[in-house]
């Protein structure tokens, strides 16, 4: 079965172009104080000796693993910076649907920012289930449902279900176009359970660090969980 493809706007390399110049000119933000940061206590605090980034974009987390590293990404020109910016890191053309590893070949894989542009959740689960060891660790980190009203205001476009697909206001400029579907908390928990993931915690951060309305609730949640 020829596996699911995304609509990735970055594989356009102008869409690529404005998202690499967004995050890297994104000073003080939650990814640089608080995303990374976490992502680089968890491979340590769970002992992981080879990890996988989901969707690395343009390797910016790299730097933080100190272990062995993987970034799959399924935009060229993304790859090309990543392998520009850290030629010592390994990146592959991929996604989350079809990821170029061998089977339970992976200790943990993590995304940021990345499962809200994923539109089949459970493909992407069982092709993570694939790859991960068993006992493997898993970090998502993506929206806050409870904040999705504030995730809307930065789209100007079109909504059809939970698909959000248009021009989206970022808090270093704007991009043309980008896909984004509005999963709650549940969805992505049920989705992970079924796949055989066991939720180990669900916590929320990232309070008013993107510049919109979060209510005091978060922009955005890390999901922890592990192969069973």
């Amino acid at each position: 079965m020829t596996p699911q493809r995304e609509d990735n706007p970055f594989e356009d390399r102008v869409m690529a172009q404005e998202w690499i110049e967004a995050i890297e000119t994104e000073k003080g933000g939650a990814r640089e104080n608080e995303v990374y940061p976490m992502v680089n206590n968890w491979v340590k605090n769970n002992d992981l000796k080879k990890v996988l980034e989901v969707g690395a974009g343009q390797g910016v987390c790299s730097p933080y693993i100190e272990v062995e590293y993987i970034g799959v990404e399924p935009s060229q020109a993304l790859i090309d910076r990543a392998l520009h910016l850290y030629p010592d890191k390994k990146f592959l053309k991929g996604s989350s649907y079809n990821l170029p590893l061998e089977n339970e070949s992976i200790d943990g894989a993590f995304s940021v920012g990345v499962w809200f542009h994923i539109e089949n959740l459970d493909d992407a689960h069982k092709e993570l289930f694939r790859v991960l060891k068993s006992g493997g660790k898993v970090l998502i980190i993506t929206s806050n449902p409870e904040t999705h009203d504030a995730w809307e205001s930065l789209f100007t476009g079109t909504k059809e279900g939970k698909k959000l697909d248009g021009s989206v206001k970022l808090p270093t400029g704007k991009m043309t176009r980008n896909v984004f579907f509005l999963h709650n908390q549940d969805e992505i928990i049920t989705s992970l359970e079924k796949g055989g993931f066991k939720i180990e915690s669900v916590d929320k951060f990232g309070f008013g660090s993107e510049n919109v309305e979060d209510k005091g609730l978060g922009f955005w949640i890390a999901i922890k969980a592990v192969k069973v």
